[in-house]
């Protein structure tokens, strides 16, 4: 969607990057989704790539049973972008240089279970000299499950991210497609921040006002209490507040006709943000979130937003 605020902006089908599909795992470049952006000028802007890779798309490379194979044969990392004109086109270079964050495992055509890898990585936000996003991890041989936090001091060099081991930001995200002989996986992979209180995170901002970082959190079950959406506070990025629920599902259901919804992607953004990236929040930001009807999977879908009013106590 493209306009000159963000009160403003109308949809525009203008194609800014294609999904190669390409069938080879090693390459990162099967189904994308650009998802969390930077940019200083407006013209330069530095994208993570959420990156699917579906074996049972491709003939002989999903042996999981037919029932499991959407799952077990789904392998994610977290892959780099580059627009040059303003977000009107993306482009990203040839593995291994599109390479930000994976798990130090090949995938394994759904041997061992799966989903397995990083995915869905929040909006990228700035303190000084680095750069911070949060991706999120399921549970898969080594890896726990929850959200990890990476950070940079060079948002436009993909290599140079590097994950939270629970101590400091010593993890280096190992290509396993390049570095073929790890013998200690669990050193290239990244502890969950938040003492395992966050579930999967969808967006993440920064409050100047209280110098707190806020997450968005759904959850469809009663893990904190009621299904519904959820927001977390830190002031570290690493110790965060146990989720408060902002609306219920059934608070979100009530203003909707009867149907057979899923409710996904909750996203603080403000339109009086201070910088270009929208990674910044005021005590009245707006909640976006879109409406799947499950009816008619998976493209019947509808962009909602609504006010929100943050109290800091």
């Amino acid at each position: 969607m493209t306009g000159n605020s963000l009160l403003t902006v109308a949809r525009n089908c203008a194609i800014v990057m294609n999904s190669a599909q390409d069938p080879n795992p090693a390459h990162f470049a099967q189904s994308q989704w650009l998802a969390g952006f930077y940019t200083n000028d407006g013209k330069t802007i530095a994208a993570l790539v959420h990156t699917e890779y579906h074996g049972q798309q491709v003939p002989g490379q999903c042996l999981a049973p037919a029932a499991n194979a959407n799952f077990y044969c789904w392998y994610n990392v977290i892959g780099y972008a580059q627009s040059t004109n303003g977000g009107q086109t993306f482009t990203e270079s040839a593995a291994p240089r599109n390479y930000v964050a994976g798990l130090p495992y090949q995938f394994n055509k759904g041997l061992d279970g799966g989903p397995a890898g990083y995915n869905s990585p929040t909006g990228i936000v700035t303190n000084g000299r680095f750069y911070y996003a949060m991706i999120n991890n399921w549970p898969y041989r080594a890896a726990p499950y929850g959200p990890c936090l990476i950070r940079t001091n060079n948002v436009f060099d993909p290599a140079s991210w590097q994950g939270f081991d629970g101590r400091g930001f010593n993890v280096s995200f190992a290509n396993p497609y390049v570095q073929t002989k790890i013998s200690n996986p669990a050193n290239y992979i990244c502890s969950p921040v938040g003492n395992g209180a966050l579930g999967e995170v969808q967006s993440l901002v920064y409050h100047p006002a209280s110098g707190a970082y806020l997450t968005t959190q759904f959850t469809p079950d009663s893990r904190w209490g009621l299904p519904g959406l959820y927001l977390s506070a830190s002031w570290d990025l690493i110790s965060w507040s146990k989720p408060l629920l902002v609306m219920s599902t059934a608070d979100i259901q009530a203003a909707d006709p009867a149907g057979n919804w899923l409710y996904e992607y909750f996203s603080l953004l403000d339109p009086a943000a201070s910088d270009r990236s929208f990674s910044t929040i005021t005590n009245n930001p707006m909640i976006y979130y879109v409406r799947l009807d499950m009816n008619h999977s998976p493209y019947k879908r509808v962009l909602f937003r609504r006010p929100l009013t943050l109290t800091a106590k």
